[in-house]
């Protein structure tokens, strides 16, 4: 693969501690190649995992915190719970400076009440401007916040999902308002949507009947096109970014790179299950968008945020790009696309 040529000087934030906020799917996977780069030191930027308070008192959790132990020795711990009215701007920047991160990475967006990532990047915000070394100077901070899936910038703060991103958006305003110029260097990684996501069963895409019968939805039409990735490739591309020595010096003043296991159609994604699968595939309804903007109007409250997502991502815009434009095609790098991952998890979606 390729990487820059070594004529930058190792970036500052690159010889400081990393805080990696959430232990979803996309936080283990950052955990695990963020340690197994090749430019990783724990001497130089120990990983420090951020979980609830109430994981290291909860007995149901001793397996998960040993598993995540397992990953590296040189992983450390801190309790933190963003979502918690007391974790205020003010805390969590106090937080950031006891540590003394040089890069914060937060990877577990999707479930956090709404204000949160708003108020996580005016803590960072905060944290940066305060940061100074023993030499008085700021010693800058890198942040990659929760951005990892559409294009914010495409759909705006009014969506196709009646505005279900539109804090993303706001955190990107935010982070690009002249006040906040130069305060902290930031990144956001546009990968679509996680390959697992799109098979899970309350998605709707793909799903099996009763009798075990394989049929697919399409979002928007069967023509419209989906960019998924895996959650391993998107950590592996985070990792590179954040640890490869002589830094994306690009890429981080542009903010933003588009990286894709594969792009497809809805059409496509029926003859790739049915070639992994054997098996004949049912093309079921379309939920075109008129259907999901009808539903986010009327859908129940614990049915409207996944037809929200699905509205954003039938809406045509935003949730797909050519994989050959890609940060990671035009690097050589090999991706997982859908029919590698699907034949690795074929059982876990009663699909045998």
């Amino acid at each position: 693969m390729a990487r820059p040529t070594p004529s930058a000087p190792l970036h500052a934030t690159q010889q400081r501690p990393i805080l990696l906020l959430g232990a979803g799917e996309l936080g283990l996977a950052l955990l695990h190649h963020l340690t197994t780069h090749p430019s990783f030191s724990p001497t130089l930027h120990p990983v420090t995992l951020a979980l609830r308070p109430s994981t290291f008192t909860d007995p149901n959790r001793a397996a998960d915190l040993a598993s995540y132990r397992a990953i590296h020795p040189a992983v450390s711990f801190l309790g933190l719970d963003i979502a918690d009215a007391a974790t205020t701007v003010e805390v969590l920047a106090a937080k950031f400076g006891e540590g003394g991160y040089g890069t914060i990475i937060h990877a577990n967006g999707m479930t956090l009440p709404p204000g949160s990532q708003r108020k996580l990047t005016e803590a960072v915000l905060l944290y940066a401007a305060a940061e100074e070394g023993d030499s008085g100077k700021k010693r800058g901070v890198r942040y990659l916040p929760w951005q990892f899936g559409v294009d914010y910038d495409i759909l705006g703060p009014r969506n196709a999902g009646d505005g279900l991103f539109s804090e993303a958006y706001g955190v990107r305003e935010l982070l690009r308002s002249p006040q906040n110029q130069g305060t902290v260097e930031w990144l956001v990684v546009s990968c679509g949507i996680f390959t697992s996501f799109l098979f899970e069963e309350i998605w709707g895409v793909v799903t099996t009947t009763p009798e075990k019968q394989i049929r697919v939805r399409a979002l928007g039409s069967w023509e419209d096109g989906i960019t998924a990735t895996t959650a391993g490739d998107i950590a592996r591309v985070t990792a590179e970014l954040v640890l490869e020595p002589h830094g994306y010096v690009k890429e981080w003043r542009e903010n933003k790179v588009y990286i894709a296991g594969e792009t497809l159609t809805y059409a496509q994604l029926v003859d790739t299950v049915q070639r992994v699968t054997a098996r004949e595939v049912l093309r079921d309804q379309v939920w075109d968008r008129a259907t999901t903007a009808r539903e986010v109007q009327n859908a129940s409250a614990d049915q409207k945020k996944i037809w929200q997502y699905r509205a954003v991502f039938g809406g045509g815009e935003g949730v797909s790009w050519p994989v050959e434009e890609t940060w990671n095609q035009k690097r050589g790098w090999v991706m997982e696309g859908i029919e590698g991952w699907l034949t690795k998890n074929l059982g876990k979606f009663s699909m045998k």
